[in-house]
C-alpha cells in the first residue's frame, strides 16, 4: 500500500530534473538541461491543446 505523503516515481523524477537544471545554470552548462526543458515544453504543449479541445467540446 502507497503512503499517501510519499511523492510518486513521477514526482520524484521531477524534482531529480530540476536539480540538474538547476546545476545545469549554476555551471553555464545548458547542453545539458536542454533535452529536459525540450520534453517539459512539449509536455506542456500537449496539455495546453487537450485544454483548448476540451473547451470547443464544451461550448458546443
Amino acid at each position: 500500500m502507497k503512503n499517501k505523503n510519499e511523492p510518486s516515481k513521477q514526482e520524484q523524477r521531477r524534482n531529480r530534473e530540476d536539480e540538474l537544471i538547476e546545476l545545469a545554470f549554476e555551471w553555464n552548462y545548458l547542453d545539458g538541461a536542454l533535452p529536459i526543458l525540450q520534453a517539459r515544453q512539449d509536455e506542456m504543449l500537449k496539455i495546453q491543446n487537450e485544454i483548448k479541445i476540451q473547451q470547443n467540446i464544451s461550448s458546443k
